[in-house]
């Protein structure tokens, strides 16, 4: 049995209207479900944790930031995860192949089988996509503070917002240097201008900063950023909607199982969208620690 939550402040209110387009088709193929609407964390926390027995699949109405608020406390009761894309974002669902369509995700979730995948643990948080740190740790955050924000978001260009937030920021971030800690070994980087870790190839509405991520091959995938001006910054900045900014001289690629990220002046750092602290930080995966359903070019559970 499903149960439905709705995360009434996901891109200004998307999600309420995205499931006023479900609601029907669930009722006329008489799907059973819960179903509730949540006002905070701690309203989706209290749901959660009254489900009955019989409620196998959480399906959330909402984008990565809502799949992050409730993925340890659903890890926790074993259920499986369901996820209709209504974000600004929705970086998870493009990683499993999940239609940004509200009505073809739902047949992908009923038609689907269980997925596995693997999570990100930082700081004693789950997360599904990524960890940022540096520029865009900051760009999140001034995403989340703007008041343009909600009005992209009302005409569904909620991906423009971390374009402006970037040129915002670009003003007055100042590259560090950083100590980078992969698994045994140790890298000392400076001019960083951000270290992107990821379970999933992008974060920020399609921004694919490590484009061979793979959220069930056990390892995180990292992405850094330096040595680079302003002005080639920007240049590069369209490449990485495509991937293809990898292979640049200015770009390092690594993959470990646990990062450490240390730096003499704090650096924001954000997971999946949501401002997580600053520096410094450990990120470690967690290979198969959920599942997906609705994801159908995996192998079966």
């Amino acid at each position: 049995m499903y149960a439905f939550l709705v995360n009434q402040n996901a891109a200004n209110g998307r999600a309420l209207k995205v499931w006023m387009k479900i609601k029907p088709i669930l009722d006329e193929r008489q799907v059973r479900y819960h179903i509730h609407v949540a006002r905070d964390v701690d309203d989706a926390f209290n749901f959660i944790q009254t489900l009955p027995p019989h409620v196998s699949t959480l399906v959330l109405v909402g984008g990565d930031g809502t799949v992050q608020s409730v993925l340890g406390e659903a890890q926790r009761r074993n259920l499986h995860l369901g996820l209709i894309p209504a974000g600004s974002g929705n970086d998870l669902a493009r990683a499993m192949g999940i239609p940004l369509d509200p009505r073809r995700a739902l047949e992908h979730l009923l038609r689907g089988t269980a997925c596995s995948m693997d999570v990100i643990d930082c700081n004693q948080q789950l997360y599904a996509t990524a960890i940022g740190v540096g520029l865009d740790g900051t760009i999140a955050y001034t995403v989340n503070h703007s008041w343009y924000k909600k009005w992209l978001n009302r005409f569904g260009l909620g991906r423009a917002a971390y374009v402006i937030a970037l040129f915002q920021v670009l003003c007055h971030f100042k590259p560090r240097s950083v100590d980078v800690y992969l698994d045994q070994s140790c890298e000392h980087l400076t001019g960083v201008w951000l270290i992107s870790v990821h379970n999933c190839p992008s974060y920020g509405g399609g921004m694919k900063l490590c484009p061979q991520a793979d959220f069930q091959d056990g390892r995180l995938n990292v992405c850094v950023v330096q040595h680079l001006n302003r002005l080639q910054l920007i240049r590069m900045f369209p490449k990485v909607y495509r991937g293809t900014h990898v292979g640049h001289p200015a770009i390092r690629m690594f993959a470990a199982t646990k990062v450490r990220i240390d730096a003499a002046d704090a650096m924001l750092a954000h997971g999946d969208g949501e401002l997580v602290g600053s520096t410094p930080i450990v990120v470690e995966i967690k290979p198969a620690a959920t599942y997906i359903v609705g994801f159908e070019n995996r192998p079966e559970h």
